[in-house]
């Protein structure tokens, strides 16, 4: 039974989680539309923020990078899998936020894909006495549980669950389940429950989530056993098998820090129709709102288009980079809800039921690494290791460096340039042999290009950080450049000369024409229901906030007005009117409109705005930037513009300051993993949005030199988070130290949290 049982889940594995082999081999073909070169597009989120904070883990770094613990492969009667984590805890705490483990309950599959006793956490990857310690040793990274609730297995028979039982059997199976055809015991009871909620899987039993007993029990067991085992977030297996509204139940009912579902869907993927499978996971991502927490998905949408960019197994020579500026790929339409990735337990290890071509796995990591969503690395591709499947110690092609080394690379690069899950992205060029992008982090913008072609920025203030085959990555992050930008042009340059040197460089500052502009739909919302408008557009704070429109008869519908720049796009809403004139797109109870953005062509012109630009030049000093040099700085500016006050302030910003040096000191033990930062109104600080990493000595006495005002105060803070969140990173995600800020006269403390 256990043998057939094993056996099944295998089958059921190719044919309802994932797409069929015979499927893809009739989608041989490379051939497929391309989205054109020298386009420039901006992709936007079609789904709103998460219902809670936690559903986009606000609790951890937005530049974060999971890596999947574990293989199809790691299973085994030795049970010493977490063993094997454990030895690995160095190289997962120095790299990644979040660990995915595999299902840690007993199982009657070796990879624990068939549950049956939920709460026996002993299973064939170790004991629950190890788990814990895996959990524990690679801290500050965070624990992920790999969460198979659609199906259940029984103990003795088809469907007597134990340990726990939840209810009288077999009230928590679906009644259209095959056990009640398949067992003779089953066959014969009257006790049954709802039908499915979504697809069936005929390898274990399926699960009736609309039975409470079902549902308190399965949050039961993760707010207890599993949190007690030190898991903060969830990987749903098989979403597809039940409605989505319940992942987004569960997640709510514990608290969920990261959450993420499996959903593969059926139909084999074509690059040519690949609308299909986006708009299939997009539904399932809103139906987990509905549930009271918006949940991610895995990109799979991504994951054929990667297939058909590089080819895969039988196909390995496919070669379109256009499949890469897919706007069908969920991180380009909900960037905040996508977990990106190469290749997976099931599209590769072991299993290869769709692995990317190998000789072009280091490219693709240059892709995921860089852009929005938040990328997972698979353990086989980072670390050595017995087999084929291992390639950690491989060098990358056009490199020096191993695979492991490449993905530290990138992960380094996303982390210091502040690429973050849901950041801004323009398509450069796209074509089948060329693909170039922008992504705009907190700290620096970089262009990466993937393909064969040669191709520079234009900008020069981009220079090559990191290249190889078939990948090339730029950043601007230490160019020393600056911009400054204000509504209407009467404020663009002020300033954008005073910050551009800060680095040694000349700085410019240009504002951005804006203009008001009317959107409207004809919606009729229903009653005590009223259209919401968000987008990137001024009032909607990109995407972030939605403006309740006004109803107009003479228009048929719903409208509000709006200032914009001449690019922008849009999507309404519809919610209770009640919910106020100016609300978060994270608010629950809101409906998106379905389908692509609008934009200002679907937009109507009110009137006209005004532009203005400046520049400044750089100061020059030992410390040389512009306004602000060192001890001998000065600065100089002129400012242009046209508009009604456009670049009349531009040159003001050549100001001269002289500048020292001060160190200030923390004392304290921040923990394995963990850093103290230092932030405040110093030149580094950036008015408090950056923080500085302290350097550590002994008697846990951290320091960090900074450049202050040579006359005058400034005042200061410490704050502590994991140390790879970079040299300089944003203070939001930090935990600050509680009381009054220092002053210049106090540089050494000892903080308290």
């Amino acid at each position: 039974m256990i043998l057939k049982k094993s056996w099944l889940e295998k089958a059921v594995k190719i044919v309802l989680s994932g797409a069929l082999v015979a499927g893809l081999s009739g989608l041989a073909s490379c051939s497929n539309g391309s989205l054109g070169s020298d386009e420039l597009e901006i992709f936007t989120s079609d789904v709103s923020e998460s219902v809670t904070r936690n559903a986009v883990a606000s609790s951890s770094d937005k530049s974060g990078v999971m890596l999947q613990g574990f293989n199809w492969s790691s299973a085994s009667s030795s049970k010493d899998w977490y063993r094997t984590m454990l030895n690995k805890a160095g190289d997962i705490k120095d790299n990644f936020d979040y660990v995915w483990f595999p299902p840690p309950s007993v199982s009657t599959s070796n990879e624990g894909y068939l549950p049956t006793q939920l709460n026996n956490l002993n299973s064939n990857y170790g004991s629950e006495t190890e788990l814990k310690n895996v959990i524990n040793s690679i801290k500050p990274a965070k624990a992920i549980a790999d969460v198979v609730i659609n199906h259940r297995c029984g103990s003795t028979d088809w469907g007597d669950f134990t340990n726990p039982r939840w209810n009288a059997d077999f009230y928590s199976i679906c009644r259209d389940d095959e056990g009640f055809s398949g067992s003779p015991k089953m066959a014969a009871s009257g006790n049954r429950g709802n039908y499915d909620t979504g697809e069936g899987y005929s390898a274990g039993r399926d699960l009736d989530h609309t039975n409470y007993d079902v549902q308190n029990g399965i949050v039961t067991w993760m707010n207890t056993v599993l949190k007690n085992a030190g898991f903060v977030g969830w990987r749903y297996d098989f979403v597809k098998g039940y409605d989505g509204y319940y992942v987004g139940k569960y997640n709510n009912n514990t608290s969920a820090e990261f959450s993420v579902g499996e959903y593969w869907p059926t139909d084999g993927f074509n690059p040519s129709y690949s609308a299909n499978w986006s708009n299939e996971i997009m539904n399932w991502i809103n139906r987990t709102s509905a549930g009271g927490y918006t949940t991610r998905a895995f990109d799979f949408v991504l994951k054929g288009n990667l297939n058909y960019a590089f080819g895969y197994k039988g196909n390995e020579g496919c070669w379109d980079m256009t499949r890469l500026a897919d706007s069908n790929n969920i991180f380009r339409r909900a960037p905040a809800y996508a977990v990106t990735f190469v290749d997976n337990h099931d599209t590769g290890s072991t299993q290869q039921h769709w692995p990317i071509d190998e000789g072009d796995i280091g490219p693709a990591y240059a892709f995921i690494l860089t852009h929005p969503g938040y990328p997972c690395v698979a353990w086989q591709h980072y670390f050595t290791g017995s087999g084929s499947q291992y390639i950690g110690g491989r060098t990358v092609s056009g490199t020096s460096k191993t695979m492991k080394q490449h993905i530290d690379q990138l992960i380094s690069i996303r982390k210091s340039n502040g690429v973050e899950y849901d950041s801004a992205i323009s398509v450069l060029y796209s074509s089948r042999t060329l693909y170039a992008a922008k992504i705009t982090g907190t700290n620096g913008s970089i262009i990466v290009k993937i393909g064969g072609d040669n191709y520079s920025p234009s900008d020069s203030s981009y220079k090559v950080v990191y290249s190889g085959t078939n990948f090339c990555v730029w950043s601007n992050m230490n160019s020393g450049s600056g911009s400054g930008t204000g509504t209407g042009g009467s404020t663009g340059g002020s300033t954008g000369g005073s910050t551009g040197g800060s680095t040694g460089g000349s700085g410019s500052g240009s504002s951005t024409t804006t203009a008001k502009y009317r959107l409207a739909v004809a919606v009729n919302p229903g009653y005590n229901y009223g259209v919401y408008f968000t987008g990137s557009f001024n009032e909607g704070a990109n995407w972030t906030k939605a403006v309740r429109g006004t109803y107009s008869s003479s228009l048929g519908g719903w409208y509000v007005e709006v200032n914009a720049g001449s690019n922008f796009e849009w999507k309404y809403m519809v919610g209770k009117y009640s919910l106020g004139s100016e609300i978060s797109t994270s608010t629950s109870g809101l409906t998106w409109q379905s389908g692509s953005n609008y934009t200002a062509a679907q937009a109507t012109l009110i009137s006209e705005g005004n532009s203005g630009s400046g520049s400044g030049s750089s100061g020059s000093g030992s410390s040389s930037g512009s306004g602000t040099g060192g001890s001998t700085g000065s600065g100089s500016g002129t400012g242009t513009g046209s508009g009604s006050t456009g670049g009349s302030t531009g040159g003001s910003s050549g100001s001269t300051t002289t500048t020292t040096k001060v160190t200030l000191s923390a004392t304290y033990n921040a923990g394995s993993g963990n850093a103290i930062y230092f932030t405040g109104t110093f030149d580094e600080g950036k008015t408090w949005t950056k923080a500085v990493r302290g350097t550590w000595t002994s008697g846990n006495v951290w320091k960090a030199t900074v450049t202050v005002p040579d006359s005058g105060s400034f005042q200061w803070k410490v704050l502590k988070g994991s140390y790879n969140k970079g040299q300089t990173t944003s203070t939001s995600g930090l935990t600050w130290e509680s009381g009054s800020n220092h002053t210049q006269g106090t540089t050494s403390i000892r903080p308290s949290f």
